[in-house]
C-alpha cells in the first residue's frame, strides 16, 4: 500500500470518527433540551415523564432536531419563545461538544 493510500484511509477514518462524535453530541443536546423543556411545564411528574419519553422517541427520526424543537415550542407557547428554545439547544450542543473533546472549553 502506498503512502497516499495510507493517508486516504486515515482521513476517511478520521472523518467517520468525527461524524460519530457529532452525532453523539447532537443526541446528548436533544436529550438535554427535552428534559429542560419538560421541566418548565406545569404538569404532574407522571406527565413530565411521559412527555420526555415522547420527545426522546423523535431522536432517531430524520429531522429529529426540528421535530423536537417544534414540539417544545408548541408545548411551551406563551411561556418560552422559539428563539429561547433554539438558543438553549445551541448551548446544550456546545456543552456536549466540549464534553466530547470536539472544541476547547470556553
Amino acid at each position: 500500500m502506498s503512502t497516499f493510500d495510507d493517508r486516504e484511509n486515515a482521513f476517511e477514518a478520521k472523518f467517520a470518527y468525527d461524524q460519530e462524535k457529532e452525532f453523539r453530541a447532537e443526541m446528548m443536546a436533544l436529550r438535554q433540551i427535552a428534559v429542560w423543556g419538560v421541566s418548565l411545564m406545569q404538569i404532574s411528574p407522571d406527565e413530565k415523564e411521559h412527555r420526555t419519553a415522547a420527545l426522546h422517541s423523535f431522536e432517531m427520526q430524520k429531522g429529529a432536531k426540528a421535530l423536537i424543537l417544534a414540539k417544545l415550542a408548541d408545548d411551551l407557547s406563551g411561556d418560552v419563545d422559539q428563539d429561547a428554545i433554539t438558543t438553549t439547544y445551541d448551548l446544550f450542543l456546545r456543552d456536549a461538544r466540549e464534553k466530547m473533546g470536539m472544541i476547547p472549553p470556553v
